[in-house]
């Protein structure tokens, strides 16, 4: 019987030793970088790195007045320069500057020290098509069919007669055959 009490002893001392000993890591910030021209309505995911030591954690990015914390892709719908914040999820064994962070309540770390700038340009223009025509009638109004991807955006299509008129988006009126 006493045996048995002394075994129990060591396993329970071996338990608290080991509870005491284990540690989480702290993490590192994890850093990106400016982006001084990304395109209007094309999803866009800024570069983040994190030293290997922080572990798998998926890492994440906040667009100041724009987003909320996320992974995924951000399509922006307006113009200008925003600031953003980059962070990293902990992941088990690992702790992190905030210890509920915003996304579910799960630690993570937050790079506070470093904000970066993504600016957003209008997407560059495709030049649009139309076909050729040949034959016109005088005295009939006429404008061109004219077709440019939807990335253009929803501005007018203009078309303009060389010698006959100024750019223009309604009918032109040929007044000479």
């Amino acid at each position: 019987m006493k045996l048995h009490t002394a075994k129990l002893l060591f396993l329970s001392f071996f338990a608290a030793y080991l509870q005491a000993s284990v540690f989480a890591a702290q993490m590192d910030n994890p850093t990106s970088s400016n982006y001084p021209s990304i395109s209007y309505g094309v999803p866009w995911t800024p570069s983040i790195s994190a030293p290997p030591s922080n572990g798998n954690g998926d890492k994440v990015y906040q667009v100041t007045g724009q987003t909320n914390w996320r992974s995924a892709a951000w399509t922006p719908n307006v113009l200008g320069t925003f600031e953003f914040i980059v962070g990293q999820l902990a992941e088990p064994g690992h702790e992190g500057n905030i210890p509920s962070g915003p996304i579910g309540g799960s630690p993570m770390q937050i790079n506070y020290d470093t904000t970066y700038t993504v600016t957003v340009q209008p997407a560059p223009m495709v030049n649009p098509t139309s076909s050729n025509y040949y034959n016109v009638t005088k005295d009939v109004p006429w404008s061109p069919s004219i077709s440019a991807p939807s990335s253009n955006g929803s501005g007018a299509k203009m078309f303009k007669v060389l010698n006959q008129t100024n750019w223009q988006s309604h009918s032109w009126t040929p007044s000479a055959a």
